[in-house]
């Protein structure tokens, strides 16, 4: 009977939720976990205009084309923010990554741009150790048959 069980928990050809890459950092899929304490979820101010909005950034800019493209600029700043936040308040986590830092949490949903379309995004926000609010790392594009990036 033991035997029995370890094989079911342990079967090749079962799906692990977990994994650990090469640099010991621990990653977690998930099914239906939600951001946790996503009622105060913040984007740093400068993330969004100096970063994904900029087309100088030297790591955003390719992101601030796509986006840029969408609709998104300086004037619509708002409804930008306001979309990615809904993203973390209301989508399932599709990945935690576990490192001495803190959590990382991989959330997908879709975004409404000022274009009126709809773009499936990946966003990424941390929660710190020794804190409890989810800060916005960064969001880019992801390609879906329901979009039109």
């Amino acid at each position: 009977d033991r035997i029995q069980l370890h094989d079911r928990i342990h079967h090749p050809l079962r799906q692990r939720r977990y994994s650990v890459d090469d640099g010991g950092i621990l990653r977690i899929k998930n099914k239906d976990m939600k951001l946790p304490n996503c009622n105060s979820v913040y984007i740093p101010p400068s993330k969004l205009n100096e970063y994904l909005l900029s087309e100088t950034h030297i790591i955003g800019k390719s992101k601030a084309r796509v986006f840029r493209a969408c609709g998104f600029n300086e004037d619509n700043v708002k409804l930008f923010e306001k979309g990615l936040l809904n993203i973390a308040r209301n989508e399932i986590v599709s990945e935690v990554i576990s490192s001495l830092h803190g959590k990382k949490y991989i959330i997908e949903g879709f975004l409404e741009t000022p274009n009126k379309t709809m773009i499936k995004v990946r966003t990424i926000w941390v929660i710190e150790t020794k804190e409890s609010s989810p800060r916005f790392v960064t969001a880019y594009p992801i390609k879906s048959a329901n979009t039109e990036v």
